[in-house]
């Protein structure tokens, strides 16, 4: 089985998996103080290339998840930002993580981006439970993560921090579904 992810498509979007053609949307998204708000310092340009780079050539956590970009479909040419599945650091979670550009903020694509992702997830892998984590004053991320199925359970030490820690077990998601 291949580790490449498939494209994703939902009403308005593509989610097509992640290559090197889209390390500049990511260098910006990755420069920007407000997207990375959240998120930590915002790093030099080269750094943030170099870590993408290999970040982008690095294989996906299990095969059929990965890393995808974001673009709607009327505007196929634009990335708004990407969705991904990794390791939780320091777990045994596989972590569903997004990040966007502001052109995309309040207009819904994170969470319809996510929810297929979170779809995927479950649909292509045998994972019994999908994690995230957000900083604590991230509201915006804590709502998106509620409205795509998982609850909030005890903070968890991530990243160097301790961080609000959600989950969806398969049971969940399964009925949720249904």
């Amino acid at each position: 089985m291949s580790f490449e992810p498939p494209p994703l498509h939902t009403t308005r979007l593509i989610l097509c998996p992640l290559d090197l053609s889209h390390l500049e949307v990511m260098v910006s998204l990755g420069r920007d103080p407000e997207v990375m708000r959240y998120l930590g310092v915002v790093r030099p340009e080269a750094e943030l290339r170099a870590h993408y780079r290999a970040w982008i050539a690095a294989p996906a956590c299990r095969p059929g998840l990965g890393r995808w970009a974001v673009v709607e479909k009327s505007r196929p040419q634009e990335v708004l930002g990407f969705v991904v599945y990794d390791i939780l650091p320091d777990t045994d979670f596989i972590e569903i993580g997004y990040r966007y550009a502001r052109a995309a903020w309040g207009r819904g694509i994170a969470t319809e981006a996510a929810a297929r992702a979170l779809d995927q997830g479950f649909q292509a892998s045998d994972l019994s439970v999908i994690a995230a984590v957000t900083d604590s004053d991230n509201r915006a991320s804590q709502k998106i993560l509620r409205k795509i199925g998982l609850t909030r359970r005890a903070d968890r030490f991530a990243y160097g921090e301790v961080l609000p820690f959600f989950t969806i077990t398969r049971t969940e998601w399964d009925g949720r579904a249904g």
